[in-house]
């Protein structure tokens, strides 16, 4: 397997996700800007939207869209436990989360880091939309959980703990939120999460 990456972007999530599977796998770094990557490749001939992550399995196929990979690493290594089984109720609430963060959390960072940047009033709206969507994924660790599922660590807090991470470039502070800088604390822990994050040259986080 290769996964095309982008430190310090959402693409840390499948690369913790990996490590938590034990997959041989290689990384290859995506210039976002030139599109091309690190061994030379066009990377817009691997996907066309020139964003990452992109997951190429063995047999040449991609994957691409970051919740799509996180199920599909999942189910490839389900001795991992890194999710639910599939058709469970269990699964469709991890499935909720997985959207959730997409959807809800990761597009609501999506502004502070526009060019040109925000002007100051409308800097403040989005803080306050981010921060609803932060409230109530921190609600959801109020009934002692240590991770969303539960006791087990899944492909939903590798995504929670990939995009919580830009909230310095943001008016907040992870400790504004008591539960999920208890999570955060915990998840980088985790030997697979200080692997990728320490591969990706971020280790300065831990």
């Amino acid at each position: 397997m290769k996964l095309y990456i982008r430190p310090r972007s959402g693409s840390l999530a499948p690369h913790i996700a990996l490590h938590e599977a034990g997959a041989r796998f290689f990384v290859d770094i995506v210039d976002t800007v030139s599109k091309k990557t690190a061994t030379g490749e066009d990377y817009l001939l691997i996907n066309k939207m020139g964003y990452v992550p992109t997951l190429e399995l063995d047999n040449g196929a991609f994957i691409t869209e970051g919740p799509a990979i996180l199920s599909f690493i999942a189910d490839y290594f389900p001795a991992a436990k890194l999710s639910p089984q599939p058709g469970t109720v269990a699964r469709a609430h991890m499935n909720g989360y997985l959207n959730f963060v997409a959807a809800e959390i990761h597009k609501s960072f999506s502004p502070f880091f526009a060019h040109p940047p925000l002007d100051p009033e409308n800097r403040q709206k989005v803080q306050a939309v981010l921060n609803r969507k932060i409230d109530y994924i921190n609600n959801e660790f109020s009934d002692g959980r240590d991770y969303l599922m539960g006791r087990n660590f899944s492909v939903a807090d590798a995504y929670l703990l990939s995009v919580l991470r830009w909230l310095p470039a943001t008016d907040n502070v992870i400790e504004n939120w008591p539960f999920l800088a208890d999570f955060m604390v915990r998840a980088k822990q985790r030997p697979a999460v200080r692997e990728a994050m320490i591969a990706e040259g971020i280790e300065d986080e831990l």
